[in-house]
C-alpha cells in the first residue's frame, strides 16, 4: 500500500513538473510571439514611412527630369534646322536645363529599411504572401529606376569641362554664367554633329526614367495600401516626350 502511495505521489509530481514546463514553454512562446509583433510592427511602420518619403522625394525631383527631358528635345529639333524650337540667344539655357540630370545615389529616396529586412531574413515578419510581394515589386522597380538613372548619358559633365562650373551652379547663378561660358557652350553645340545623337541619347533615357518613375509611384501606392496606409498623392501626371 505503501509503496502505491509513493508511485502516486511521484507520478503526481511529475505530472507537475511536465505542466511546470509546459505553463514556461507555453509562456516563452507567447513572450516571443508578443515581442516578434512589436517587431513586424516597428519593420512596417519603418518600411511605410520610407516608401513615403522616396515617392515623395521623386515627386519633387520630378520637374527636373521633365525639363530636361522637353529641353533636350527642343535641342535636337534646333540643330536638325528649326530655328524656331530655341532662339539663339537662349541655346546655352537651355542646354543647362538638358543638363540638368546629374544623378546621385538618393535622388529617388532611401532602401535602407528593405535592405535590412533582406539582410536578417526577417521579411516573413511583414505578412503574408501579398503584402511581401508588394514590397519586392515596389523594391525591384525601385531598383530598376535607380540603375537606369545612374547610367543616363551625363552632358553635365561636359557642361563642367567647358565651364568650370555643374549644370545647377550656372542654372542658380552661383556663379552666373559669363558671356565667355554661353559662347563656349554655343560653340560645343553648332560645331561639333555628334551633339544631335547625344541629346538624342539624352533625351531619350530621361523619357524612360520618367516612365519608370511612373511605374514605380504605382507600386509604391499598392504597397503603401497593403501597409494600411493613404495612397501617396499622385504627383505630376505623366506627359507626353514630346
Amino acid at each position: 500500500m505503501q509503496a502505491k502511495h509513493g508511485v502516486a505521489r511521484a507520478a503526481g509530481e511529475f505530472a507537475l513538473i511536465v505542466a511546470g514546463v509546459l505553463v514556461a514553454l507555453a509562456a516563452n512562446d507567447w513572450r516571443d510571439a508578443r515581442l516578434e509583433r512589436r517587431e513586424a510592427g516597428a519593420y512596417r511602420d519603418r518600411l511605410r514611412v520610407e516608401v513615403e518619403s522616396a515617392m515623395a522625394q521623386q515627386a519633387t525631383r520630378r520637374a527636373k527630369f521633365e525639363h530636361a527631358r522637353d529641353a533636350s528635345l527642343r535641342l535636337v529639333r534646333y540643330l536638325e534646322g528649326d530655328r524656331t524650337a530655341v532662339p539663339r540667344d537662349s541655346l546655352a539655357d537651355v542646354l543647362l536645363q538638358s543638363a540638368f540630370v546629374g544623378f546621385t545615389a538618393g535622388q529617388l529616396g532611401t532602401d535602407a529599411t528593405y535592405r535590412e529586412l533582406v539582410a536578417s531574413g526577417q521579411l516573413r515578419l511583414l505578412g503574408g504572401p501579398a503584402l511581401r510581394r508588394h514590397v519586392l515589386s515596389y523594391y525591384t522597380a525601385f531598383d530598376q529606376a535607380q540603375d537606369y538613372a545612374r547610367r543616363i548619358f551625363p552632358i553635365y559633365q561636359q557642361i563642367a569641362r567647358l565651364t568650370g562650373h555643374l549644370p545647377y551652379q550656372l542654372l542658380a547663378g552661383h556663379p552666373p554664367p559669363t558671356p565667355g561660358d554661353r559662347a563656349r557652350i554655343v560653340r560645343y553645340l553648332q560645331e561639333d554633329p555628334g551633339r544631335v545623337a547625344d541629346l538624342r541619347e539624352l533625351h531619350s533615357d530621361v523619357a524612360m526614367l520618367l516612365f519608370m518613375m511612373d511605374r514605380l509611384r504605382v507600386q509604391g501606392d499598392s504597397l503603401l495600401a497593403s501597409l494600411g496606409a493613404a495612397p501617396s498623392p499622385s504627383g505630376a501626371k505623366p506627359r507626353g516626350s514630346g
